[in-house]
């Protein structure tokens, strides 16, 4: 990257945080506060991988390839680091999922030298290790989807060097049984990516670059059927070349969506995320497709519900050009009615929260009754020199009524 390149970057990140609002007064402004230091003070910790609420106080597991994975908790005022994995003794780059079940939170890790681990807690504090080695399988080299149905733990792996992404699930928290070890027989299927309980069913969403993702679903644990792939009504990823990962699965307002990611085999953008939705879990209607007019925004990373909006993390990879993280809401998840919160042209930040490494909005959760976010950072081997660490940021949100605060604006 040339000298006059990096200059005009920085320029346009002082200008970028300068478009932040300030903090929120009494006229009830709602703004973005940055929580922690870039990276909890290790600018390699790239991602907030995973965020989970717990015994009163918000997790945060990171991707940091360089050190290996570490895990944070937050009070409200100060964050502690309860959890970390050395990356050249245990091959853990990360905590990937995380997710409460009887009383104990779940974390799940990404190790591409010895397997998946899964570790919990019952205080936060102290932890212990019930997985290694992937399940006995290597090969398993992540923990991607993670559910809580019918009183089991369900937990998705990555696996792009065996028969297949699994499925396993456990009653007690501790015993782990095989329920599909083959991609539900299909090996393309590489990993169970992502999942979420809709109408008394668990959904189970795949990554799969040689047919497209495929959804499936289960009532009762024991038989799988499919709803979006070869064999259902809806074609493998949903009819759209390079949908290979179902990247979100979320449940707002009665109905099933599903955020994808789009990318060609050497793992560029090629025709931009989609998200869909189902009020029956068969049928789906198309929300948003080529990456919301943007092929460049290849994942539809993450929802969640916050103040009667559904928010959506978005990740976009191309930030040599100017592009980057972002996020947006809507409060019925029609086509036409997501505003852009983070991003170009952002209500309340600019792109990446006005930092061009931020490549995307990884993760979120409610927690105080605020809404927290945290970012992804460039991993690639030529961004090492410009990280500086994952962000988590805070939104109080919007406590005062829309028509109350346009009129304060039109006073000022």
């Amino acid at each position: 990257m040339s000298m006059p390149y990096r200059a005009a970057m920085a320029a346009a990140i002082l200008l970028g945080s300068a478009m932040i609002p300030a903090p929120a007064l009494a006229d009830c402004t709602p703004s973005f506060r940055m929580v922690n230091t870039g990276g909890f003070g290790n600018r390699f910790n790239l991602y907030a991988w995973s965020m989970q609420v717990f015994q009163d106080r918000l997790f945060v597991g990171t991707f940091n390839q360089t050190t290996g994975g570490e895990i944070w908790a937050y009070d409200g005022t100060q964050w502690t680091q309860v959890l970390q994995r050395s990356l050249p003794e245990t091959g853990n780059e990360g905590f990937r999922s995380m997710i409460v079940f009887n009383g104990y939170l779940y974390a799940g890790t990404y190790n591409t030298a010895r397997g998946a681990e899964v570790w919990r807690t019952a205080d936060g504090e102290h932890w212990e290790q019930l997985v290694a080695d992937g399940f006995g399988d290597v090969s398993n080299k992540a923990v991607r989807g993670v559910a809580v149905f019918q009183g089991q733990l369900y937990i998705g792996t990555q696996n792009e060097l065996g028969n297949g992404g699994q499925l396993w699930r456990s009653g007690d928290g501790t015993t782990f049984l095989p329920v599909s070890t083959d991609g539900f027989g299909d090996p393309s299927n590489s990993a169970m990516h992502s999942m979420a309980v809709f109408r008394k069913q668990l959904y189970i969403g795949t990554k799969n670059q040689d047919t497209m993702l495929q959804v499936w679903r289960t009532a009762d644990g024991e038989h799988y059927e499919q709803v979006v792939g070869p064999n259902a009504a809806v074609p493998s990823g949903f009819g759209i070349e390079s949908n290979n990962a179902t990247m979100s699965m979320y449940v707002y307002d009665n109905m099933l969506y599903i955020g994808t990611g789009n990318f060609d085999q050497d793992g560029f953008a090629d025709k931009g995320f989609g998200v869909y939705r189902s009020q029956d879990g068969i049928r789906y209607a198309t929300i948003n497709a080529n990456g919301a007019g943007d092929i460049d925004n290849r994942f539809a990373w993450r929802f969640i519900e916050y103040e009667n909006h559904l928010w959506l993390g978005i990740g976009n990879f191309n930030v040599l050009a100017g592009e980057g993280g972002a996020a947006a809401r809507s409060p019925d998840g029609n086509r036409n009615t997501w505003q852009m919160m983070v991003g170009k042209n952002g209500v309340y930040a600019p792109t990446g929260f006005g930092n061009w490494i931020n490549w995307g909005v990884r993760s979120f959760a409610v927690y105080h009754d605020k809404l927290y976010v945290g970012t992804a950072q460039c991993w690639k081997p030529w961004c090492a020199q410009y990280v500086t660490g994952t962000e988590v940021w805070e939104w109080s949100g919007e406590a005062c009524p829309v028509a109350e605060r346009k009129e304060e604006r039109l006073l000022d």
